[in-house]
């Protein structure tokens, strides 16, 4: 066949039939290698996550602005999350020195901890802190004195809060830590520990375990013997994971996203992750002390 003795028409289809060859080679070479490829590989391009885009639009008419909300399919790498999620965790993580009380007596990393508020609360774990003994956060090079607030012997968590000194009329703020939504916790999540005595170290698993209990829903949301009970909710108490290398009890454990799920408690017999929102609730019960004592 001459190809200088074709019509136009004729040269316009044999392109059209070479462009399709052409893909259909491609796509069989495409698929092939995506099933050769490591795993990893096809986890990072199937990662997909779901964000909210808003956008503030001002009205014509002179009336007030107006947010346009929309869902926007992003493709995000899953070590863009991780890397991300540990830059937001390391901003708040703290160590928490015993402080000797003797001159013989040295002073030893005995917890680490998490800043809840920018005022300098901290969560930690209680079966670290002495009544009479004194602590110090060490955030960085700095070191500031603490002192209990709040504890619950039940879960087994205490809040300390650094005592404000006056830095040239300036008042000390720290960067918090940012909860995660308890009700979207699923088995399988990807979870994310902060640990280590001297350096930052990173350890990764996943929820292996989820237990709840039922909470009584008073009328009033007032508590008693009298009290009357609306309804019950389900609440989580305790979370388990598969990650075994953190060795420092107080460690918080994060999602992908950087919000915090819970403190890792370990002692001799078991690791135990003591979910936020109970960490929320003994916040909570500080403010309201609070509130009703300047009243």
């Amino acid at each position: 066949m001459n190809l200088e003795e074709l019509t136009t028409h004729q040269i316009i289809l044999l392109t059209l039939l070479v462009s399709f060859v052409t893909s259909i080679a491609t796509g069989i070479v495409t698929v092939t290698l995506m099933d050769q490829a490591p795993p990893g590989v096809t986890n990072t391009i199937n990662r997909v996550v779901e964000r909210t885009v808003e956008r503030v639009v001002s009205d014509t008419n002179g009336q007030a602005a107006s947010v346009i909300t929309k869902e926007t399919t992003v493709v995000v790498k899953e070590e863009d999350l991780i890397t991300s999620s540990i830059d937001k965790g390391v901003k708040s993580l703290v160590r928490i020195d015993a402080v000797g009380s003797t001159p013989e007596e040295k002073t030893r990393m005995v917890a680490l901890g998490v800043f809840l508020s920018s005022n300098g609360l901290v969560v930690t774990d209680a079966s670290k802190i002495q009544e009479k003994g004194i602590y110090m956060v060490r955030y960085g090079d700095a070191r500031y004195e603490t002192e209990v607030v709040a504890t619950d012997e039940e879960k087994g968590i205490v809040i300390l809060k650094i005592i404000q000194k006056d830095t040239e009329g300036k008042t000390l703020k720290f960067p918090v830590i940012s909860f995660a939504d308890m009700a979207a916790l699923k088995l399988g999540q990807t979870l994310i520990g902060l640990s280590g005595d001297t350096k930052n170290l990173v350890s990764m698993g996943v929820i292996s375990a989820i237990e709840k209990i039922s909470v009584p829903i008073y009328k009033d949301g007032v508590e008693g013997e009298d009290a009357e009970v609306v309804e019950e909710k389900q609440v989580i108490s305790r979370i388990d994971s598969n990650i075994k290398d953190i060795v420092t009890t107080g460690a918080p454990v994060m999602n992908v996203f950087g919000d915090m799920v819970g403190v890792m408690l370990i002692d001799a017999q078991e690791r135990t992750i003591i979910p936020s929102s109970d960490i929320v609730l003994l916040v909570q019960s500080i403010k309201t002390t609070e509130k009703t004592t300047s009243q």
